[in-house]
């Protein structure tokens, strides 16, 4: 665990798995490609809802000033395209300095108020066959859902319908043999469902 922080050494070790055929569930190409957020943007061809999203080599204030007026948005969030518990990403309002900027690719999303209010929900999968879902709600003030950041994670009795659809229509859009997979999405500002992150390594 920790790719985010050494990716290329993690690239180079999914090359190494699949170039020595060591079978592996889920696949090590698939590892290798989900550690880096920009698949989102391929799943978004397919079809599949995502917050709107600049991706930029390297996010800059401009970049940040520029998205939004783009997105029409008071608050946009910053992130590196490979991270995990979100790492070094931030949250600013129109007028904030970046400051810690991640480096190397980037994206800057509209920020989802729904996520201090409802939280994110997770499906998880096995085998492709939904197991659960579950609810996870930041502390007051806060956007990060992590548990490290205070966050509070309650099993839901049964799966939204719009957010099973979604997760379905993103597992359509991925088309691997997965053991494993998890389903982020955040309700949007008309309450649509969409993409944060299908997870496929943890």
């Amino acid at each position: 665990w920790g790719y985010h922080r050494d990716h290329d050494r993690w690239m180079q070790a999914c090359g190494t798995w699949g170039s020595a055929g060591v079978r592996m569930l889920n696949p090590p190409s698939v590892i290798g490609w989900n550690s880096d957020k920009s698949y989102l943007s391929r799943l978004a061809e397919t079809g599949v809802a995502i917050p709107p999203t600049v991706w930029v080599e390297g996010a800059s204030q401009a970049d940040v000033d520029a998205a939004f007026d783009q997105f029409g948005t008071e608050v946009v969030i910053v992130k590196p395209r490979v991270s995990g518990g979100a790492w070094k990403t931030r949250r600013l309002s129109r007028g904030d300095l970046l400051e810690d900027a991640p480096e190397g690719p980037a994206m800057i999303q509209p920020y989802l108020p729904s996520i201090e209010t409802a939280g994110e929900t997770s499906l998880l999968f096995f085998g492709g066959r939904l197991s659960h879902a579950v609810n996870k709600l930041p502390v007051a003030g806060d956007f990060r859902i992590q548990t490290q950041f205070g966050g509070q994670y309650r099993a839901l009795p049964e799966a939204p319908a719009g957010a099973l659809g979604l997760a379905e229509q993103t597992l359509a859009g991925i088309d691997e043999d997965l053991l494993y997979a998890r389903i982020d999405m955040a309700q949007g500002p008309g309450g649509e469902w969409l993409l944060m992150e299908a997870e496929l390594i943890e």
